[in-house]
């Protein structure tokens, strides 16, 4: 006789042997189950033990993420907050310039006014300065031939200038 009876020995059998076999091979079943629930417990609560860890871990990775989200957030409205101010301190700097640029342009048309001015001031100089030194070479140089002309004067006998002043005379 096998494990499972066949039908002939199963209809011989009072229905208390069959309740007891039934009973029996569901109890077989059972210890079968429970010895595989033993061996496979351990490899199952260790599969659990390591999820439960690594589910630890996701909390701490998140925890820490979370904790870095919320610095960046800070760091961006501290930003957002400078940002902010120098933008005011930009605008009030390109007033400062704008108006330092009116004030730069009003000097430059002043100084090449000036310039201009000055130009001619320079150019009437030069013209006085031209004029004066044409007159002291022209005075030096008249004197020079006064100078000459006396010592050649003195250089010739008086009787000859007596006598060319006599012929100019006659002439006239």
């Amino acid at each position: 006789m096998g494990l499972i009876p066949n039908r002939k020995q199963w209809l011989k059998w009072s229905a208390s042997s069959k309740w007891s076999y039934l009973s029996s091979f569901f109890s077989l079943i059972g210890a079968i189950f429970g010895l595989m629930a033993f061996f496979i417990q351990p490899t199952v609560s260790s599969d659990i033990k390591q999820k439960i860890q690594e589910l630890n871990e996701i909390r701490t990775a998140l925890s820490t993420l979370d904790t870095y989200v919320e610095n960046q957030q800070n760091s961006l409205k501290k930003l957002s907050v400078e940002k902010l101010e120098l933008e005011k301190e930009r605008e009030k700097i390109e007033k400062i310039l704008q108006i330092d640029r009116e004030k730069i342009n009003a000097l430059f048309d002043y100084q090449a006014a000036v310039e201009g001015r000055r130009a001619w001031l320079e150019i009437l100089i030069s013209f006085f300065i031209g004029v004066l030194s044409s007159s002291v070479v022209t005075f030096f140089a008249i004197r020079m031939q006064n100078k000459k002309d006396e010592k050649e004067e003195r250089n010739v006998p008086h009787n000859q200038a007596n006598s060319a002043d006599a012929k100019s005379r006659a002439a006239d």
